[in-house]
């Protein structure tokens, strides 16, 4: 195993001369540029990551895990995370294995890089959750020590045959119908693997008159400004698709209630689709580089819209709804629903609980009707009981997946009602839903005093929005 030190290489190790002279050719600003991606990826270290071959090389295995991980997820490699493949402990350590293992296919082998901390990564955490259906390798390849801290860069192979019974689908695009002003468009996909067939719906794209003469620029229909548009009525079937653009990327959603009533039983023709996967809470995150009082440049982290709950833990009044609110703007075609909190709770389900009765363990107390509609929205805790078969649940999985979720940013999702606190006083908490099991209250915002940029400015928790369709 090879073994970096900053500033020196150990005796009768192999000069990388390559990377060595492209170090030297570097600029300052591509430099400082460099470093700050990387001190995206390790956070903890802020400026004290070490020097430029340290750097690079580095960089070169985060490049490489990227690859590596679009192969599996389908992702575009330049919009994975870096922060994904670094662990510091066991429970992260595990909680990557298990999650990129879940996303595997069922045929061939698969590779993935997990970076340690300060820690060695192992692929232990697969023998004990798979048994013996798991085939996997550790191939240690490189430790780096920068300014006394030590990153194991550890290459793990799988063999993607954990699973028998569930195909993990390597969906590849067969047809297309594109959405009409009022109908709804589709994409078919065919599984590569098993030859399964799935078909995700697009939204309506609305009416469009940019040049005012009171025609629709694409169908030529007549319209009038301020009139709303009706929908054709569409009846909807539970695990049906709808994908969705927001912000940073599309999303799926998933039907799971063909006759949905809100949070007061009202009763209305709807189809309720919950989000397919969590929308972590460092969407929209960067690195910015600022010039300081001295000349020189520092790299600083700028949070994104989801990095909190909120400055108190009202949803009204918070973070998530107002980027919520922000999001829902084009889609005419969805239901609004009252999302007013009217219940707080106390208590909470401890981890490992996931769906069956919850009991009286959470208890909602009355603190007033509130009005408020909304058309994208969090679940409340009562919604969350209602529903409990379906939090653990994601991408279409007929049991509980959690581990497909799980990351430094994703370890559970935001619901809407608050922690009650006595006397009208503010707890500072809200409920989430933990992918470890159980739902309870957390701090809307970071405690902080960690010293991390990131941890101290971003919450663990991400959003599972919500929608309501009309139905025929």
């Amino acid at each position: 195993m090879a073994y970096r030190k900053t500033g020196a290489v150990r005796k009768g190790e192999r000069v990388r001369k390559t990377l060595q002279s492209r170090g030297r050719r570097q600029s300052l600003r591509s430099l400082l540029l460099l470093l700050a991606g990387l001190l995206h990826a390790f956070p903890a270290y802020g400026s004290s990551l070490g020097d430029e071959e340290g750097a690079l090389i580095l960089q070169k295995y985060l490049q490489e895990a990227r690859r590596l991980e679009s192969r599996i997820t389908g992702e575009d490699p330049e919009q994975i995370p870096i922060s994904r493949f670094l662990v510091s402990n066991r429970e992260e350590n595990d909680q990557r294995v298990r999650s990129i293992a879940s996303r595997a296919g069922t045929r061939g082998s698969t590779s993935f890089y997990v970076i340690g901390k300060g820690f060695e990564p192992n692929g232990c955490a697969l023998a004990e959750w798979y048994g013996g259906k798991a085939v996997y390798g550790n191939l240690p390849e490189e430790r780096i020590l920068l300014e006394g801290v030590t990153y194991h860069i550890a290459r793990m192979a799988l063999e993607g045959q954990i699973s028998t019974e569930d195909c993990r689908h390597e969906w590849s695009p067969s047809r297309e119908r594109e959405p009409g002003c009022l109908t709804r468009g589709s994409r078919e996909y065919l599984c590569r693997s098993c030859g399964a067939e799935q078909i995700v719906y697009r939204p309506p794209a609305g009416h469009r008159d940019e040049d005012g003469d009171s025609l629709c620029d694409r169908c030529r229909a007549g319209i009038s400004p301020g009139d709303p548009e009706e929908l054709p009525r569409i009846h909807w079937q539970e695990g049906d698709l709808l994908e969705l653009e927001l912000s940073e990327g599309s999303w799926r959603f998933r039907c799971i209630d063909e006759n949905y009533g809100d949070e007061k039983q009202n009763h209305r023709k709807g189809a309720l689709f919950l989000c397919d996967s969590i929308i972590p809470s460092d969407l929209g995150a960067r690195w910015e580089l600022f010039k300081t009082e001295t000349g020189a440049h520092e790299a600083r982290y700028v949070p994104g819209p989801l990095a909190v709950f909120g400055e108190t833990e009202e949803y009204r009044y918070s973070g998530l709804r107002n980027w919520l609110l922000e999001q829902e703007a084009p889609f005419f075609y969805m239901e609004p629903i009252q999302i007013g909190t009217a219940y707080a709770y106390r208590g909470s389900r401890p981890q490992g609980s996931y769906g069956g009765s919850y009991g009286d363990t959470l208890e909602a107390l009355h603190i007033g009707d509130q009005k408020l509609l909304g058309k994208l929205f969090l679940f409340s805790v009562d919604e969350a009981l209602r529903y409990r078969e379906a939090l653990w649940r994601f991408e279409g999985s007929d049991r509980d997946n959690p581990e497909t979720q799980a990351s430094a940013f994703s370890r559970g999702y935001w619901l809407r009602s608050p922690l009650w606190a006595p006397d009208g006083d503010s707890s500072g908490c809200a409920y989430v839903v933990e992918l470890s099991g159980g739902i309870r209250p957390a701090s809307v915002k970071p405690l902080g005093g960690t010293g991390d940029a990131l941890s101290d400015q971003t919450v663990p928790y991400g959003i599972r929005p919500a929608f309501v369709m009309p139905q025929d």
